[in-house]
């Protein structure tokens, strides 16, 4: 006998075959979308944090100490929060430095609340940034 072509058997099954594999790869897709959004929420706390840095490092002095601020980033989503202290705010901060501490809070896309704080300490234009 002398078969040309598909039959219909044969496309039905590589079509179901095609279909698992397919439901194979969506959970991949799901936690990559996920992951996307995690990196972009710690690239943009990342930048507002070095904006507050840069800001404060540019004064020629820095405000009266202890001194808080908090605002919104322009999009609403995160609140950022700055205080800064010196030695006589708080005995643990060396001599001559100031700290500069800044906290955001903000809620993921799947609703969770997230909070990061990244605090440094500057004198005179020097900075050294701890996590």
């Amino acid at each position: 006998m002398n078969n040309k072509g598909v039959s219909i058997l044969e496309v039905l099954v590589s079509m179901i075959v095609l279909s698992i594999g397919l439901l194979g790869v969506a959970p991949l897709i799901v936690v990559s979308i996920k992951s996307n959004s995690i990196s972009r929420d710690t690239t943009i706390t990342s930048k507002l944090v070095r904006e507050q840095i840069e800001y404060y490092e540019s004064l020629d002095s820095l405000p009266p100490v202890p001194y808080e601020t908090t605002e919104r980033s322009d999009d609403d989503k995160f609140e950022v929060h700055v205080l800064i202290q010196d030695n006589t705010t708080d005995l643990a901060i060396p001599s001559g430095l100031f700290q500069i501490k800044v906290t955001i809070n903000w809620e993921s896309e799947t609703k969770i609340l997230n909070k990061t704080t990244f605090a440094t300490y500057l004198r005179k234009g020097a900075v050294h940034v701890y996590n």
